[in-house]
Parts: structure tokens; sequence; C-alpha cells
């Protein structure tokens, strides 16, 4: 961009934007599912209901973390996207929400069950 105001001006505005959907997202009057940290939440957790979730209550927050993921991203339309190819980005979606409300924890849950019943350790064995 040749005009350096012009881009401050879009960059402002995206992030205002940005900021709008994630409050969207943590808000309790419309509950996302990844505020729901109960047990039948875990058991019907699913990726593609995560990334429908973000697709459609936080659409520009998802682009940005699509385009810094994905190269591709920008060339795709909703249509053609597959929700399910995407884990790390609703993960890394999930814990940027997580850093806004605490309560936004169902990926960081499932995840460190996964790793429990995996039986992983600290310890590093050689």
């Amino acid at each position: 961009m040749d005009s350096p105001q012009l881009k401050e001006a879009i960059e402002k505005k995206i992030c205002v934007d940005i900021s709008k959907e994630c409050k969207i997202l943590c808000s309790t009057a419309n509950p996302s599912l990844l505020r729901n940290v109960t047990k039948d939440s875990m058991l019907n957790f699913s990726w593609k209901a995560v990334g429908t979730e973000l697709e459609t209550k936080a659409p520009i927050f998802f682009r940005c973390i699509m385009a810094a993921a994905d190269p591709t991203s920008n060339t795709r339309t909703t249509s053609t996207f597959d929700p399910v190819k995407h884990p790390g980005v609703y993960t890394a979606a999930s814990i940027l929400l997580k850093k806004r409300d605490k309560a936004m924890s169902l990926v960081p849950y499932i995840i460190s069950t996964v790793l429990k019943v995996g039986k992983t350790s600290k310890t590093v064995r050689q």
C-alpha cells in the first residue's frame, strides 16, 4: 500500500472487528462450544464443529489465523473449505480465546486429557 494512513486505518478497523468477533465467541449469552467443558462435550468433541463455529461466529479472526497458517487459504472459498484439515489452526484460535477468557478451555482440556490417557510424562527418556 502506498498510503501509510490508509494502511493504518484498515489495520485498526480489522483489529476492532476481530475484537468484536472474539467478544461474541466469549459471550455467556450465546455460549461457544469452547466454553463447555462437561464430560458430554468432551466425548462429543469434533474439530469440524470447532471449525464451523469459528468460521460462522468469527470469520475475520478465523481468516487471519488461516492466512498465517496456510498460504493457499486466501484462494479458497468457504464452500471448498475442509473444516477437519486444520486442527492446529483451531488449537491456536482456542488458546488465544482462552487467554482472553479462561472459561474458553475445551480444546486445552481435550489435549491434556489425550496426553494423560496416552501416558505422556514430563520426563524425557534416553
